[in-house]
């Protein structure tokens, strides 16, 4: 299949109640926020984007190219109000983004495959949106009988929080995380049918990761284990 244009429309509510905003960010300033609880108004997004996709005859290489729109009203938007804890406010954004994919299968059992995709917000709201705007990432599987074996590595831009409002309206820059490439690779082995022995490892590079401002996640992690399907 050569070039085949397509056209995806998708649209998403998400009820900002108590529960998910601490799902979303367990540092959340109670104190600060708790008159906000129950009132805010729940986020509701719709996507439209368009694009080529196809395949080669052989069904070795998959391509997807797009870009859109994705019109958000009351979008969440994170703030520090304290050092470690935040604050949270609600604004329109209209998010402009250009993204590609491809798969490629060049020989049996080995499967290779990259992404990537940035945006651009438009938002009358003082406050950063802390999306990384620059994400990428490519992978190698290869599976051999009962082996399978997987290397991939995830990209995300540098990220950006607002901190509170100042006396007159002035909202500072409070933190920016430097972008990152996290390494991880897995291999695994099928002891028998139901039993699977592993290595994970996570953050290769060891580069420093924040989940949050000032919340750095992990870093070079090994993980060995047993899993059992029943």
């Amino acid at each position: 299949v050569g070039l085949m244009p397509f056209v995806e429309l998708q649209t998403n509510i998400k009820h900002n109640t108590l529960e998910a905003l601490y799902a979303d960010n367990p540092y959340i300033d109670y104190l600060a926020m708790q008159g906000t609880f129950g009132k805010m108004a729940s986020t509701r997004s719709y996507d439209l984007h368009f694009g080529i996709m196809g395949t080669d005859r052989a069904s070795k290489l998959a391509y997807r190219v797009y870009l859109g729109g994705n019109f958000m009203r009351d979008q969440m938007l994170w703030f520090m109000n304290e050092y470690g804890t935040f604050g949270f406010d609600q604004n329109s954004n209209i998010r402009l983004f250009v993204g590609a994919e491809v798969e490629y299968h060049p020989v049996g059992g080995l499967k290779l495959a990259a992404n990537v995709r940035a945006h651009s917000d438009n938002t009358q709201s003082q406050y950063e949106v802390s999306d990384a705007r620059l994400t990428a990432g490519i992978s190698a599987d290869y599976r051999l009988k009962r082996w399978k074996f997987n290397v991939a590595g995830d990209f995300v831009g540098a990220r950006r929080w607002s901190g509170a409002e100042l006396e007159g309206g002035a909202v500072p820059l409070a933190f920016t995380a430097p972008a990152y490439f996290n390494l991880k690779a897995n291999v695994a082995f099928k002891v028998t049918n139901t039993i699977e022995a592993y290595v994970d490892g996570y953050n290769l590079l060891n580069q420093q990761m924040f989940s949050e401002p000032y919340y750095t996640d992990r870093g070079l992690t090994c993980l060995v284990g047993v899993k059992m399907d029943f």
